[in-house]
């Protein structure tokens, strides 16, 4: 895990200065290391950079940037290689010769045996930059479902710039800062930036499970999308359920044994949920107590995991550390979350505060329940939008279908614009999932100034090709929802926040439930195997992983972490509500008039409904006010 960025740049220049600037506005990335190296090639040049945080191959052969020899070739890389071992015996047995232990030098000479079909081949997360000296090329790869992220811009002198952060750009002055508005539409719709774009004007966010060339010249060479969600398998409904529940128990086991690879001390996030409970299972399988969880825990508070946290890792026999907090103590986070944003967030705020707890307490690997929800099913979008898609094909006019949402709709003014907009969308199920899905009303959006047509955005505030019709499956709901539900809520918000704050502590954060093989096997479920009629949620995982699974567990309602953010504005938080909010107005990207509306259309009632978007606007702001103090800084992130 680390941080990487280069510029690969058209004429030969030294650009080690503002590579290294990229690095250290990335320090926390990597603390136990940072390197550069500039190639003179041709007409141009190549300058690559990285920051290390040392987990395989801690010693110095696993450093990069990495080169090897006989070809000349270079990488950096960030992430994972979980079966790099497999790789490896594979390359040895072509003849290849290895001088560390690391998986990255591995993923090179992957590259160098196979080409760009390595990419396929590894089972982790990444992203990496190959310069390959054979063909005079820069080749960028991500991920599959983009787990580790990767930005690219193209400089005004023609000159292609990638990093791990956004703000690695500015910080450098490469880019000016200036907001995108069409990212700023999307992240006021959603909660988050929608990718391809990003917060900054100039930097897009590389695609997932893709890998690009550029030329000298930094023009694109070639392009391919090396994966995509496997359609559902029919002939899976004829299979016994209980031959798929043993499928899956090998497939989570393997995933998570592959996970435990490190030549450090492993963790494990602990919450009251399934998936953490069925990842610590499986890790205490293969580590036994060689393996400690964490919980953080709010004791006296409703919220409180602690008590049954505890009481799974003593039942599973792991080691296990309560990292108690008061509400004032959580609180007093928010404001040092909010500073450790790439890009702005409505959410995150709980894995920053147990990133730093755990790292705190001299971890720099940690295991996450993350995906399960999306994998197997654990959203009441599963079942609500399926219903919503079949009451809405039926023939009832959409101006009826809005009266009585109207009519329903229980609140202020608000509550019954949302309800009006998920009456109007659809029929088709994935606009009726990105309705569902937005914080704020199409008119206030519209109030605001983001007209999603005039910003050359699709109606649902994406960009073109980027709405997601390609995740529908035809005649399965359930199996389309799984997917959206991976692309837009998983990649847009959940990883990206889980990437950057478990970085802005130093803390590589693993997600086995997002292996690749178990991702194949459940994208191939259909949805009435995934989860049928009258289930629970997520009921092949209570199968899958029953033997670490108690009743007080499997009947409790889905919770999770909770900071209690919405009653804290009307209270101890109030001062930063408002002087987000003088940020906001003083930024001049939203009309003051409607931001005045919003803010004394809460502050009036005594209730918390919408709270998330006016959350929404307090991250913006307070994102805005530090973009503007220190601008001269040319750095988004306080190191």
């Amino acid at each position: 895990m680390c941080g990487i960025a280069g510029i690969l740049t058209p004429y030969q220049a030294n650009r080690e200065p503002e590579v290294l600037s990229m690095l250290g506005s990335m320090a926390t990335r990597g603390p136990d290391g940072e390197r550069v190296t500039s190639l003179m090639t041709g007409t141009g040049s190549v300058c690559l950079g990285h920051r290390r945080l040392a987990i395989v191959d801690i010693s110095p052969t696993g450093a990069q940037p990495m080169t090897e020899r006989s070809s000349g070739s270079w990488i950096v890389y960030n992430g994972e290689a979980y079966n790099a071992t497999q790789l490896r015996d594979e390359l040895e047995a072509t003849g290849a010769n290895f001088f560390g232990r690391s998986d990255t030098e591995v993923v090179l000479a992957a590259y160098l045996q196979w080409g760009k079909n390595a990419f396929d081949r590894i089972r982790g997360m990444f992203a990496l930059a190959i310069w390959d000296a054979r063909s005079c090329e820069l080749i960028l790869a991500r991920d599959p479902l983009g787990i580790k992220p990767l930005y690219v811009a193209k400089l005004k002198d023609g000159s292609i710039a990638f990093a791990s952060e956004v703000h690695a750009f500015t910080a450098a002055g490469l880019l000016d800062f200036a907001v995108n508005r069409r990212a700023l539409a999307g992240y006021l719709a959603y909660g988050s930036v929608q990718e391809p774009l990003t917060f900054v004007e100039g930097i897009e966010a590389f695609p997932r499970a893709t890998w690009r060339t550029y030329n000298l010249d930094g023009s694109v060479r070639s392009e391919h999308k090396y994966w995509t969600y496997p359609q559902p398998n029919i002939e899976l409904l004829k299979v016994p359920r209980e031959t798929l529940i043993q499928e899956g128990r090998v497939l989570l086991s393997e995933s998570v044994h592959r996970h435990l690879i490190s030549d450090i001390p492993i963790s494990v996030f602990l919450s009251a949920g399934l998936d953490s409970t069925a990842v610590l299972g499986f890790t205490a399988q293969r580590l036994g107590n060689a393996v400690e969880a964490f919980t953080v825990s709010i004791p006296g508070d409703v919220r409180d995991e602690g008590p049954l946290a505890i009481a799974t890792a003593k039942r599973l026999g792991v080691p296990f550390e309560e990292c108690a907090m008061n509400s004032q103590a959580l609180l007093d986070s928010v404001p040092i979350w909010l500073s450790s944003q790439d890009q702005p967030s409505m959410d995150g705020v709980n894995v920053f505060i147990v990133s730093r707890e755990v790292r705190r307490r001299g971890y720099a690997v940690a295991l996450s329940g993350q995906g399960g929800d999306e994998v197997f099913g654990g959203y009441t979008s599963f079942r609500l939008i399926p219903r919503l898609a079949k009451r809405h094909s039926r023939f009832i006019p959409v101006k009826i279908r809005r009266m009585i949402a109207m009519a329903r709709a229980r609140g202020g003014q608000f509550e019954k614009e949302r309800a009006v907009d998920i009456a109007s969308a659809g029929p088709e199920l994935l606009s009726i999932y990105h309705t569902s899905r937005q914080i704020f009303s199409t008119r206030e959006l519209l109030d605001l100034g983001l007209d999603p047509i005039k910003l050359g955005l699709t109606s649902t505030f994406h960009a073109h090709n980027e709405d997601g019709v390609d995740s529908i499956v035809v005649g399965d709901p359930v199996a389309s929802v799984q997917r959206l539900e991976m692309r837009y809520y998983l990649g847009d918000q959940l990883l990206r926040d889980s990437d950057v704050y478990g970085m802005a502590n130093s803390l590589e954060i693993r997600v086995p439930f997002l292996d690749r093989d178990l991702l194949d096997w459940a994208l191939s479920l259909p949805g009435d195997v995934l989860l049928p009629r009258g289930a629970p949620s997520k009921p092949l995982l209570r199968q899958i992983a029953s033997d670490f699974f108690v009743n007080d567990l499997t009947n409790r309602p889905k919770q999770g972490f909770k900071v209690g953010i919405a009653g804290a504005l009307r209270g101890p938080l109030k001062p930063l509500l408002h002087s987000s909010f003088d940020a906001l107005k003083k930024s001049d990207i939203l009309p003051s008039a409607v931001l005045n509306r919003i803010l004394n259309e809460f502050t009036s009632r005594s209730d918390d409904a919408g709270w998330p978007r006016i959350w929404a606007l307090v991250t913006l702001g307070h994102y805005m006010d530090r973009a503007a103090n220190i601008r001269t800084d040319k750095q988004l992130r306080p190191l």
